[in-house]
């Protein structure tokens, strides 16, 4: 009996092990599960907040995610964030890894709000945090009164650093004639003055006047050249930002609208008992900073503009400064199909690229085409000069001799404040008797060389020859009934597939989001390749075209009307994270900066291009 016992007791133990194991092996597998789920929460510094007081929002991950996307802060002030921080740690032989994104931000009214789910990729899956309600309480009278204690002292505070930085921080606007007459030529120049000791932090060219009233010609496209200047016993540092020649296109008084660019300066602001040399103190010596935005603004300039003498000449053709005219034919003997050119040169300075072809009468019997425009002004500081050379193709059609008037050309001319005319000799042309010409030609250019015969290229028919006829027909093969059957399928899916790229093409702002990406690039390798030649100043510049011209294209919005605030406005809508944002707009900045600043930058140009390559890869696949 007692072998019974023992055997009934080593069976019992066996089957309580046994199940102890198991359970061990499950706490075991529902632990190991427990610790490689991701976990997403947000936390806050407090909750309740009060009104217009910072808090903090904190999403934490405790493992390693990407692609991290914040909720929608309606109802709160973003004041700073995400700022990302990573850590590691090792325990038991164990690592773990945590992700925070931190956000400081500020209740904007009173009452209950939520602040929606963030969202992070990990292993591939989308996580979410759950939202937050945070309750947002009036503050207090005494808060009331120190923030508006504070709000005064910074209003103050402001209105003394514009007052300084207004005093070493402007652009002139200059034009050297106020009282012209239209179609005369000015030069406008905008210049840019910055205390040589101003700590700038950013600058960019924000707004370019508008030309209303007036054609405009940009003189040179070269990067700033600064220069020291010393302006009643200042020093400035100075560089001419912009020229153009203007020409007024109607009379009255006109006006150049400003042009405007953005800093950011540092002034020092804490107080401190002992001397200073100026306000522009070291950034290490006592006492606090801080950076104040400012907009530089040029001002407006009015302009009296004269109207010509009424009325003009019947050959008047719009030029205004002083002219000359020249004509000639490469050719005066000529025989019937054969072509001769008729050339006239308008010369001098003035507003060449504006005038009109003069008006020639034409003898009966020869057939003439529209003419080639052949431009060789330059613009420069001084004016515009050189000649415009308009080209007559003319192909008599039968023979004798024809006489051409003399041509005849009026301008207004500034030196005597009067209209002059120019008029060249009287051509005659004699055109014998020409070879048949073949029925139709083509001209290509303006000489005999460039008249290409398409009779020539007609073979002749063959009159005798021999045909075989083949063993057997096309028709009625099982060829030809499918071609039957598919051919209409395939017009119909030609015409629907026109008719789609129809539509599309016919969308410009569609067809330019498309392209944005593609036009970006190119911009891209051109910038890499002044990278490359270490030629920095045409690197910015076309860096900065890739940027400008991508957000132009992809966000539907005009070049004369983006800029920093409406492109990040257009961003944040499509949802697009702060840290692109961000990261763009320091790119920007960068950019403009090395263009417009004789400053070392922090980043290196490879850096740069790096973030603006990475910057239009990152809002492709966002937008």
């Amino acid at each position: 009996m007692k072998y019974i016992y023992l055997i009934f007791f080593t069976l019992t133990s066996v089957a309580l092990t046994s199940v102890a194991l198991t359970s061990v092996a499950l706490t075991s597998v529902a632990l190991t599960s427990v610790l490689n789920s991701a976990v997403f929460v947000a936390k806050v510094s407090q909750n309740p907040v009060t009104q217009g007081v910072k808090f903090r929002l904190v999403f934490e991950l405790d493992a390693q995610g990407s692609n991290f996307k914040a909720p929608n802060f309606t109802g709160f002030n973003v004041l700073a964030g995400p700022n990302q921080s990573t850590s590691m740690q090792i325990v038991n032989g164990r690592m773990s890894q945590s992700i925070t994104y931190t956000y400081i931000l500020s209740a904007k009214k009173i009452g209950k709000f939520y602040i929606g789910p963030a969202s992070v990729k990990v292993d591939g899956k989308r996580i979410k945090t759950k939202r937050v309600e945070i309750t947002v309480l009036e503050p207090s009278q005494a808060e009331k009164q120190r923030r508006k204690q504070v709000a005064q002292q910074e209003k103050d505070l402001n209105k003394q650093a514009i007052d300084i930085i207004s005093k070493n921080l402007y652009i002139r606007a200059s034009i050297d004639k106020k009282n012209i007459y239209m179609g005369e030529q000015i030069l406008a120049t905008y210049k840019l003055y910055a205390h040589s000791e101003l700590d700038i932090k950013g600058l960019s060219h924000d707004k370019t006047p508008s030309f209303n009233g007036f054609w405009a010609q940009v003189v040179g496209s070269g990067e700033p050249q600064w220069k020291r200047e010393v302006i009643d016993g200042v020093p400035f540092r100075t560089a001419i930002i912009k020229q153009l020649i203007l020409f007024p296109q109607q009379s009255g008084r006109l006006s150049l609208d400003p042009m405007e660019f953005k800093s950011v300066v540092r002034l020092r602001t804490g107080n401190n008992n002992r001397r200073r040399n100026s306000f522009f103190d070291d950034f290490f010596d006592r006492g606090s900073f801080k950076n104040f935005d400012y907009v530089v603004k040029s001002k407006k300039i009015n302009i009296n503009v004269k109207g010509l003498p009424s009325p003009p000449p019947h050959d008047f053709n719009g030029g205004v400064g002083t002219l000359n005219m020249e004509a000639w034919f490469d050719k005066t003997h000529t025989v019937s199909g054969e072509p001769v050119t008729l050339k006239i040169k308008i010369s001098g300075n003035g507003n060449l690229k504006l005038v009109d072809e003069p008006v020639i009468t034409f003898p009966n019997g020869f057939e003439v085409y529209d003419p080639r425009v052949v431009d060789n002004v330059t613009v420069r500081t001084s004016g515009t000069s050189g000649n415009i050379i308009f080209e007559y193709l003319m192909i008599p059609q039968n023979p004798g001799e024809f006489k051409i008037s003399p041509i005849t050309l009026s301008y207004f001319d500034l030196s005597k404040e009067s209209y002059t005319r120019l008029s060249s000799q009287e051509f005659i042309i004699s055109v014998g008797k020409g070879e048949q010409l073949p029925n139709g030609f083509a001209r290509s250019g303006v000489s005999k060389e460039n008249l290409q015969f398409i009779g020539k290229d007609i073979r002749f028919i063959k009159t005798e020859t021999t045909l075989k006829r083949k063993s057997s027909s096309f028709f009625a093969t099982w060829f030809y009934y499918i071609l039957v059957v598919l051919s209409p399928i395939g017009v119909l899916i030609i015409f629907f597939y026109r008719k789609n790229q129809d539509k599309l093409n016919s969308d410009k702002s569609a067809l330019r989001t498309r392209k944005a990406s593609k036009v970006a690039q190119k911009r891209l390798s051109l910038a890499k390749k002044y990278l490359d030649e270490n030629n920095l100043d045409n690197f910015h510049e076309e860096l900065l075209a890739a940027l400008w011209g991508y957000l132009s294209d992809k966000l539907s919005i005009d070049r004369s009307d983006l800029n920093k605030e409406s492109a990040q406005n257009s961003l944040e809508i499509k949802n697009v994270d702060r840290e692109t944002i961000e990261t763009l707009n320091q790119t920007i900045e960068t950019c403009e900066f090395a263009r417009y600043a004789a400053s070392t930058q922090a980043s290196s140009p490879q850096q740069l291009y790096k973030n603006g390559e990475e910057v239009i890869s990152r809002l492709e696949d966002l937008l």
